[in-house]
């Protein structure tokens, strides 16, 4: 068919042309139909992602904050689009944020990279942070939006990791070294009763075997005390209502040679609580300090006190001796475990005492220090929690404060 037919064809009926325009329009709907859907899933998607989406212009004033944002800093979408990106950098921070703003006015690339921002509540947080240009009709870039994550936990996670990997190797380290000694010691002396055991007299023969006996008991002391301090960590709480008096007088029945031998007066007081917490381990700590007095106490020693205050959340007990006491620079570290002050050069011991009554009273959400405060001998406390129904996130975070001061409950 010609031209000419058609356009008289067309003309005849003029609905064949409408019929047509009608379908690419119902095309095109279709498509922005889709295109809305689809518009429409992603912006749910950034409304709703946990991580902080937001978009800022060039000089930094917020102009989209999705509730990840809410989430992460507190502010509600409201409170940040009045806000400028400045105001939740913190101080140190600023340049490096002005620094990234600039370059991505350039149309220069920008990594993501770790920072840090500002939260409502005066936290700083630790944020991963994602930077895309956003482009206007003429292919400007008008804008930033920023992903923003929050690893805060993580980088504390990680920390608490290095600090654990750390106390691991000084603890394996400070093992090997204790164990090592007496362990070479009854080899060679045991090596050198064999070899000489004919021509060497009956009294270095008793002499040897004295020494041997001591290293012996020394291995001993410090695989037991090694498998205390590990036990403690690792095994469940028994928790039940304990008589702090009835186990005052279990220890007194335990100690009353030794106290009697050094002529030491143990003095408690008459109103010690009943509270709950795991019998063996406070007795262990009482235990653990009455020993530790006794032994480090010196030839001044004659006094040992028990002392007890109650406090709106802990119970608070006390261990107070008058012997020679420790200084104030021998003081660092007396927690730690294999730590040991100068006044014990002698003594025999495992170095791991102490850092069981912390570790005890940290399980029972409470704390360990020390007081050199008075004129005479060493004063440690203990505090046990009241209530032990803290969740483990809770106890972990408590652990983790206690540890960053010498006397908090």
């Amino acid at each position: 068919m010609d031209t000419r037919a058609k356009q008289t064809k067309l003309k005849k009926d003029p609905c064949i042309g409408l019929r047509k325009r009608i379908e690419e329009l119902e095309r095109e709907l279709t498509f922005f139909r889709e295109k809305y859907s689809e518009n429409e899933r992603l912006a749910i998607v950034v409304r709703d992602s946990n991580d902080a989406i937001t978009v800022q212009d060039l000089q930094g004033k917020i102009t989209a904050w999705n509730r990840g944002a809410e989430r992460i800093y507190g502010y509600t979408e409201d409170e940040a689009l009045r806000l400028n990106i400045f105001e939740i950098v913190p101080e140190d921070k600023k340049n490096e944020a002005r620094e990234f703003l600039g370059k991505i006015a350039k149309g220069k690339t920008v990594d993501s990279f770790e920072t840090q921002r500002l939260a409502k509540n005066g936290k700083i947080l630790d944020i991963w942070l994602t930077v895309t240009p956003l482009f206007d009709n003429a292919g400007r870039i008008t804008a930033v939006a920023t992903t923003e994550r929050d690893i805060t936990e993580r980088k504390q996670a990680q920390e608490s990791l290095r600090n654990r990997i750390e106390t691991i190797k000084l603890f394996s380290y400070s093992v090997f070294h204790d164990l090592k000694n007496p362990a070479i010691s009854i080899h060679n002396l045991s090596k050198r009763l064999l070899r000489d055991l004919k021509e060497t007299p009956k009294d270095t023969i008793e002499k040897y075997c004295q020494q041997i006996h001591r290293s012996s008991e020394q291995l001993v002391c410090l695989v037991e005390q090694l498998n205390v301090f590990i036990s403690e960590r690792e095994t469940p709480r028994t928790i039940e209502s304990v008589s702090v008096s009835v186990l005052i007088e279990t220890i007194k029945d335990e100690f009353a040679s030794r106290l009697e031998a050094a002529k030491v007066n143990l003095l408690v007081p008459a109103d010690l609580p009943t509270l709950k917490a795991d019998r063996i381990s406070i007795l262990r700590i009482i235990r653990n300090l009455i020993d530790n007095a006794l032994k480090y106490g010196g030839k001044e020693l004659s006094e040992i006190e028990i002392g007890y205050e109650e406090h709106d959340q802990h119970h608070v007990f006390s261990i107070r001796d008058n012997g020679v006491g420790v200084c104030e620079q021998d003081s660092a570290g007396l927690f730690e475990p294999f730590k040991r002050h100068k006044s014990a050069q002698g003594v025999s011991g495992s170095g791991l005492g102490l850092a069981i009554v912390r570790e005890i009273a940290q399980q029972h959400c409470g704390n360990a220090w020390v007081d050199l405060s008075g004129s005479k001998g060493i004063t440690f406390y203990f505090s046990i929690a009241k209530s032990l129904s803290l969740s483990p996130r809770r106890l972990k975070e408590n652990i983790l404060e206690q540890s960053n001061g010498t006397r908090k409950l």
